[in-house]
């Protein structure tokens, strides 16, 4: 579900998203979220559904299946490995041109290397937050090939370790370091897992990389409702 330019809704007091054949406990219920008023809101599903619903595009699942239906869905297979741009460039053709997708970029790019996922991941310490990698593995592919169709790019971070949990105003300042050093005119989103780093210091991060906060149905993370918003020049992002 999203709500684009000439479709805002300037505030949302309990919106309820079903998606066919999902039993009632997967359906997702968002609390009264104020946006700014040309702000573009995007719902997804709750992570926990892995399935073949039209927030997720899996290797054997494609966005066309909801053409006419969907304004909109996001693409997680990124999250473990670039897509080729050919299939990028697929996608596109495949939706009409006011369809938007939420991308979220290779997890190497936001996993730290001491963290309990990045000591198994074996490329984290080379990429983490590496602006040049970011943008030339995830950011030209995908403005190249999905062009105004792309809604924003999510940097989804994995629970960070502890250096980052009691420090977390340096991970803000390394966060904005990260999106100031990338292309502009690109919406970015970023979320998070670990609740101790929503300090006001990331926020201005977002805010100076021209970053959406991505509010996150998490059950690590608080109300989508008290989750900051970051820039308000981003797409506003609940997942």
């Amino acid at each position: 579900v999203a709500a684009h330019r000439d479709r805002v809704y300037a505030a949302v007091s309990l919106l309820e998203v079903r998606f066919g054949g999902l039993p009632a406990e997967r359906t997702l219920r968002v609390p009264e979220y104020e946006t700014a008023a040309r702000t573009t809101l995007m719902f997804g599903s709750r992570p926990e559904t892995r399935s073949c619903i039209p927030t997720l595009i899996a290797p054997d699942c494609t966005p066309w299946r909801y053409r006419n239906a969907e304004d909109g869905v996001g693409i997680d297979r990124t999250f473990y490995a670039p897509v080729a741009h050919e299939e990028l460039e697929r996608y596109a053709a495949a939706v009409p041109e006011d369809f938007r997708f939420i991308v979220k970029a290779y997890s190497g790019i936001t996993t730290d290397p001491e963290s309990g996922r990045g000591v198994r991941q074996a490329d984290a310490a080379e990429v983490f937050l590496d602006a040049a990698f970011a943008t030339r593995e995830v950011i030209a592919p995908l403005t190249r090939a999905l062009r105004q169709r792309l809604g924003a790019v999510l940097f989804q971070f994995s629970p960070l370790s502890a250096h980052y949990l009691r420090a977390p105003e340096t991970f803000a300042a390394r966060v904005g370091e990260f999106l100031e050093a990338l292309p502009q005119g690109v919406p970015y989103t970023v979320e998070m897992r670990d609740p101790e780093v929503l300090v006001p210091a990331y926020e201005a991060a977002l805010r100076a990389g021209r970053a959406s906060h991505c509010s996150s149905v998490h059950s690590r993370m608080p109300s989508v409702d008290t989750q900051p918003i970051g820039s308000e020049e981003a797409p506003q992002v609940i997942r």
